[in-house]
This record gives structure tokens, C-alpha cells and sequence, in this order.
């Protein structure tokens, strides 16, 4: 059957949906175009004269390309491929033909997902009430593997979508897998922290986690929110667990929305949350009150920042980034508190940020994770480098000691750590050639300069 689409728009037809996908149903498009509202009525398809859903979008808003997925209205029964398992976020841009066709597999209802949570991650037996959610807030909770022999204190990341962080079960589009990538490091010899899970508040969600309106799609009661994370949570945590209270020791972390709020939750509390992981960050939500908070925003000390954006999340939304970023910058953020990573292919979709999750982590809680005092001052390195004999020399320090050196790639994964002697010669092969960040820890500083290998 042919379709034309009307002057400007592009129409969009689902040919076949599953067997299970109830009548009185209706099916919804949610992408980075309508903050990804799994149950817009804006964006409700309508049924044509031959039976089919379908929906007429703007194709002039469209030209530098978007990212959606089908519902039923709830990311609980989005679509899913034909063994059941998540898809990639469908795309579409504007030089693609008027008329595109779709092929719905399957939905997630009536899926039974397997629950993959490691046995370390809890809920919170807790309640917490958060209006004006008409529900108590869930909370998701990972303890170190060796928490229970440990009499340690650990550092807190508190993450937002927490449905989405650990288990399959309870994730709408995968997880992060927060759980099992921290397990590993954990083996690896790496320090992990405690990390709270916060689930979104569902249809509330796009009020909780955005500072201000948005004029299309409401929201901006993200206030509300922090005061919940910073005087309710947090508190309750630090007093029933090991914890390291500190803003060094605290970081706020999510992505999209989540992203954006912990962007403005670390520069509206940095005498609580020293660091903060912010994944595709939808800052063109609140673009224009954005701006002017950073631009009123004085320099803050002592915070980390790790942002990250895929090359393949939109045009308009990357330049909101980079202008952003650019921002940020000029608030005198050094290498060593900022880092602002593009990745090639990156896409806003939970399979990537499990994968950007390590080098984030590595990078926020790099002396953490190598059981170095965060307190130490830093000073830069002198040492030698013999390329023809590929042997790295330290200088100046007293030639006595022994002092512990790591040696950390551009994912900051260490990948030398051992005790060496000032004015000896260290072998670094075999070593591949690259960029690495190497460090000499003593006692009361950390001396840390650059290496290139070749």
C-alpha cells in the first residue's frame, strides 16, 4: 500500500505489530525530540483508514536526525526484538523518504526478564515517601563485596533511574550493569564504592530531575528533588552505613535528564557533592536557564567533573554540549577536574553508558580505587625517559626510599603499580606505546606528570 506524506512532514507506519498488543491499547513515539515521554499524547499515534498506526511528525524539525522507540505508554511495555531482547533506538533523518514502515516484533509486556542483580545489591527495606509521588520511592542499593569483613568507610555515588542501574528485571531498555562492572574492578584489586540507586519517580520523573521548565514539556520541581537526595537520603545513609560523609567522598551521577540534574546539583551543592558523573545530559531541556546559571556561577574548588556525549546523539544536542562545555571551562576547571569526553558512536541508550561507566568511575575515584588519601597534595614529576632502552627514571626525591608508582593509560585503568627507587631505572616494557599518566605517591604528596611511550 502507498502513502504520501503531507507537505513537510514525514509519516510513520507500523505495518505489523505482535499478536499479544491489546485493543484498547494505544502506541506512543518517545525519542530525544519529546524528552523521551514514554507516553506523550502529543506523540500518540492514530489508526489510518486501513487499520495501521501511524503518526505525521514535522520533518523540518527533524533534519538533523532523532532517536525513538514504540510504546504502549510506559517504558514497562516498550518494544523489544523477537527473541525479546532490547533493540538499538531506531533513527531517522530528514533526507530518509516521507513515508518510512515499521515492523513491531515484540512488546516487553508479558516478557518475563531474568533478575541480574549481583547478591551485593539490595533494596532499601527503608521507606521513603517523596511528594508528589503517590508512591514510596524504591531504593537501590550496592555494597562493596568486601563490605561486611571491612571496618572501612567508603565514598557514595548517588545515581538517578536507579530501575535502570543493576538489573535487567527492572530496567526499560537494559541496565547499566553498575553492579557487575564494579565486581570486576573489585577483582581486578581496584576500591569500590557504596552506591544508592534512587528509582525516577515515573510520570514525575521529568518534574524530579529538571531545575527548570521547560516551555513544551513542563517539569522543572528538580529543587524539590535535591532537597530529597541532600536532606533526607543522604543523611539516612551516612547514619546506617560506613560511609565517607565528605563532598570529596560524594558524587551525583545519571544520565539524560539525570544527567542534567546532576550537572546542577553539583554546582548548587559543592559542600556536598564533590564529584559528579553526568552521561548525555539533556542541557537542551533547559537551554537558555542554563546558560545564565553557569554564567552566574562563580568558580567552585575542589570538585570533579566527568561528562561524556555520543557522536551519534544528534547534531543540535552535541553543539549544546560543546557550548556547554566551553562553558565550563572557562570557570578555570583544569584536566584534573574536568573531563569532557565525545565517544564515536555513542548513542543515548543504556548499553553505552555501561560501557562509558569504567573509565568514568576510574577517572572521578581514580586515588580511591588505588587506595591513595584523597587529601594529598599534588606536585608535578620530574623524572627521564629513555626512549631507546623504553626506561622511565625518577628525579629529585630522596634517593633512599622506595615509593610506589602507577602508571594509568588514557581510560585511567592502572597498568603498572609497583614500588621503585629514585635515580634506578624502571623497565616499561612491554608496555604498548600511548599516552599515560604516571604518579609517584609518598607519604604526604603525590607527585603526577605525563608520559608518552613510543
Amino acid at each position: 500500500m502507498a502513502y504520501h506524506s503531507l507537505h513537510g512532514q514525514v509519516i510513520f507506519i507500523i505495518d505489523s505489530l505482535p499478536a499479544n498488543t491489546p485493543e484498547e491499547d494505544t502506541i506512543y513515539i518517545a525519542g530525544d525530540f519529546n524528552g523521551w515521554q514514554p507516553g506523550s499524547i502529543a506523540y500518540a499515534l492514530q489508526k489510518n483508514k486501513y487499520g495501521q498506526w501511524q503518526i505525521a511528525l514535522e520533518k523540518g524539525r527533524l533534519k538533523d536526525g532523532i532517536q525513538f522507540k514504540f510504546t504502549l505508554g510506559d517504558w514497562n511495555y516498550v518494544e523489544k526484538d523477537k527473541n525479546g531482547l532490547d533493540i538499538e533506538n531506531r533513527q531517522y533523518h530528514a533526507e530518509m523518504p516521507d513515508t518510512v514502515n515499521f515492523v513491531i516484533q515484540q512488546w516487553a509486556k508479558g516478557i518475563t526478564k531474568k533478575n541480574t542483580a549481583s547478591p551485593n545489591v539490595i533494596v532499601l527495606a527503608h521507606s521513603f515517601s517523596l511528594e508528589p509521588s503517590i508512591h514510596d520511592r524504591t531504593i537501590r542499593f550496592y555494597l562493596p563485596p568486601d563490605y561486611n569483613e571491612a571496618t572501612v568507610s567508603y565514598p557514595v555515588i548517588y545515581m538517578h533511574d536507579g530501575q535502570n542501574l543493576f538489573d535487567e528485571k527492572t530496567a526499560f531498555s537494559g541496565e547499566w550493569k553498575v553492579d557487575e562492572t564494579l565486581d570486576k574492578l573489585f577483582a581486578e584489586g581496584y576500591h569500590v564504592p557504596i552506591v544508592v540507586g534512587i528509582d525516577h519517580g515515573e510520570k514525575n520523573r521529568i518534574d524530579e530531575l529538571t531545575p527548570w521548565p521547560n516551555p513544551k514539556y513542563g517539569g522543572g520541581n528538580g529543587d524539590f528533588y535535591l532537597e530529597f537526595v541532600t536532606k533526607v537520603l543522604k543523611p539516612f545513609i551516612d547514619e546506617n552505613y560506613r560511609t565517607q560523609p565528605g563532598p570529596k567522598s560524594t558524587c551525583t551521577w545519571g544520565s539524560s535528564l539525570g544527567g542534567l540534574f546532576s550537572f546542577y546539583a553539583i554546582f548548587s551543592e559543592p559542600n556536598i557533592f564533590g564529584k559528579a558523573g553526568i552521561f548525555s545530559p539533556s542541557y537542551w531541556y533547559a537551554d537558555s536557564s542554563l546558560k545564565v546559571f553557569l554564567h552566574n556561577s562563580s568558580t567552585v574548588k575542589d570538585i570533579k567533573l566527568y561528562q561524556s556525549f555520543g557522536s551519534e546523539e544528534g547534531d543540535d544536542e552535541l553543539e549544546d554540549f560543546l557550548e556547554i562545555s566551553d562553558s565550563i571551562q572557562k570557570l578555570d576547571f583544569d584536566d584534573e577536574s574536568f573531563r569532557s569526553v565525545i565517544v564515536s558512536g555513542g548513542k543515548h541508550e543504556e548499553k553505552w553508558w555501561a560501557e562509558q561507566f569504567e573509565p568514568a568511575y576510574l577517572w572521578l575515584f581514580h586515588l580511591f580505587a588505588n587506595g591513595i588519601e584523597e587529601d594529598l597534595p599534588t606536585l608535578p614529576l620530574n623524572y627521564s625517559y629513555d626512549s631507546s632502552r623504553d626506561e622511565f627514571i625518577v628525579k629529585d626525591l630522596k634517593p633512599d626510599n622506595l615509593w610506589r608508582l602507577l602508571l594509568v593509560d588514557e581510560n585511567w585503568a592502572t597498568v603498572k603499580d609497583e614500588f621503585v627507587q629514585v635515580g634506578q631505572p624502571v623497565q616499561m616494557k612491554p608496555i604498548k606505546p600511548g599516552k599515560y599518566t604516571v604518579e609517584i605517591i609518598t607519604p604526604n604528596i603525590l607527585y603526577r606528570g605525563q608520559l608518552i611511550l613510543e
